[in-house]
């Protein structure tokens, strides 16, 4: 099977990884017959609601993450450990992307299943 997954692990706007992992995400999407993207550590707050980063002049890429289901991308995973790490309570926000909630050892063997992995 021809397959890749994502792995989101910087901040929103701290650095241009994570909007360069979008544009890479979007442009590959219709190559791999399965695509996963899992958001661990700092990446889980890409998926935080009401962000505002014009207030600091810089472009809304997030909004992109809206795209995925038109793309047919329905294995996302938010890593459970890094929402206790920052004291969010998955069931209490509105998430950007409906993602499944699971533990780090689970998405360890997720990822485990994909034939090459990106990082950004």
């Amino acid at each position: 099977m021809n397959s890749i997954a994502f792995v989101f692990n910087q901040g929103s706007y701290g650095n241009a990884s994570s909007r360069e992992g979008m544009d890479v995400l979007l442009a590959v999407s219709s190559i791999y017959d399965k695509i996963g993207i899992f958001f661990i550590s700092d990446g889980i707050l890409l998926l935080v609601p009401n962000q505002n980063p014009q207030n600091i002049l810089l472009y809304n890429f997030i909004k992109a993450f809206n795209l995925l289901p038109i793309y047919g991308i329905k294995n996302i995973y938010l890593c459970k450990n890094s929402l206790i790490k920052y004291g969010l309570n998955y069931h209490n926000i509105k998430w950007i992307l409906n993602a499944e909630k699971i533990s780090a050892n689970v998405w360890r063997k997720k990822i485990e299943k994909y034939d090459k992995i990106f990082c950004f």
